[in-house]
Parts: C-alpha cells; structure tokens; sequence
C-alpha cells in the first residue's frame, strides 16, 4: 500500500548539485528514531535545521542510505528536478516540472494548499534513480534493501535541494515525505518522493507510527542560531 493520507487518498508521491554553490555539511546525530541534521543551504548560507524523523519499518534503511548520502551524487533526473526549480502559485509552492498536474485541479478541490501541493509535488524515486529501466537484471534488484536505500538516499538528497531552492524564494520551510513500498499483493515494489510547505496547522500526514511500509520524513527549520 502507497503512502496515504487524508490527501494522499484524493491523488489520481544539497549536496549532489554538480558545480552549484555547495550545499553545506551536516553535523548529525541518530537519536532514536529522529535524525536531527545541521545544514547551510545556497549561495546566501541560508542557516537551516534539517529535522529527520521515520518509523520502525524505515530504520534500517536510513542506516543503509547513508553510504549513499555521504557520496553527495545527486542522478541526473533527481539534479534536473532542482534545476527546472520551484515556483509560487496561489500561495503554494510548486515544481515547475509538474505544473502539467494541475490540469483542473485547484486549491479548493484538493482540500487546500497542503492536499494540493502534495498532489503536484509528487515523484516516483524508483523511475528516476540511475539505471532504472526493464531489463532483467534491474527487475531483479528492484524490491531489494540497497534498491530502497538508493531511493531514500536519492529523495534525502532531493529534499535538501528542494529546502535551499525554497530558501531562494523566501518561501518558508518545506515539509518532504518519502514511502517505500516492497509490492505486497503482487504490486510492484515503488518509492514514492512528495513535499509540501510546512504548515503546523495542515501537515500532509499524522503519525508516522501508523504506517506499515517505511515512511521518512524531513522537515527544514531556519536556524535562528546562525544569525
């Protein structure tokens, strides 16, 4: 079962930058099952608190990820999501790349800007991560542990981007959501990629403790600390 929400059940889902402006380092800790990440994001060193918190299920793929996360390779379909970049319409903040979505959709018939740019800002991570392609030997990878600890790798690194590009819009802090879904009931295993500006008051999701499959989420904070 996909990732959903009371939203997600209306949808029809930095380092690593080449020679952008680098995108700082990260001074992280694990404790229990929040990862609590320091960045300075962009050209400007926009100061941010990067807060990481998962499930159970999403634990052990977060400790596999981060091999991937340290190599600071961004795949050239995630880095060409950041390079189209964002922009605000309506009030809510979008990927360029998905204006198509929107088609006759709106804010109102989403249940709001959260539900609606969450249903825009949708990406499916394992159609996107190098390599990926029909041929036999990726079938037989995908579903596999270091399969979902590339995608969560590649979505981290996506978020981070997405957070500094935000950050370059004045826009405020995003909120990023990435599933991973192994393919029970014969579906075909998937890692699904979403954010949504952060609202206290309108999160995309509730407890993350009531999700089966793995489930990471990442919020950014401006880091009133750094002045």
């Amino acid at each position: 079962m996909a990732l959903t929400s009371k939203r997600a059940e209306r949808d029809g889902g930095i380092p690593g930058l080449g020679d952008r402006p680098a995108y700082g380092h990260a001074a992280m800790v694990l404790v229990g099952v929040q990862t609590h990440v320091r960045f300075r994001f962009g050209p400007w060193h926009y100061g941010f608190v990067i807060i990481e918190s998962m499930n159970e299920a999403m634990r052990p793929l977060r400790l596999l990820a981060q091999p991937f996360v340290e190599s600071g390779s961004l795949d050239p379909r995630m880095q060409a999501e950041v390079v189209e970049g964002l922009t605000i319409r309506d009030g809510c903040l979008l990927f360029v790349s998905q204006l198509h979505n929107i088609r006759h959709s709106s804010v109102t018939s989403l249940g709001g800007p959260t539900g609606f740019e969450g249903y825009i800002n949708k990406l499916p991570l394992d159609q996107l991560i190098d390599g990926a392609d029909r041929s036999a030997s990726w079938l037989a990878f995908v579903g596999t542990s270091e399969w979902a600890a590339r995608c969560l790798a590649q979505g981290m690194m996506l978020g981070r981007g997405i957070a500094s590009a935000a950050a370059d819009l004045g826009s405020k802090p995003v909120d990023v959501w990435i599933s991973v879904d192994y393919g029970p009931d014969e579906e075909y295993p998937s890692a699904a990629f979403r954010f949504v500006t952060y609202r206290a008051d309108d999160l995309w999701a509730g407890d993350l403790a009531a999700f089966e499959q793995p489930v990471f989420r990442m919020t950014s904070q401006l880091d009133h600390r750094d002045g």
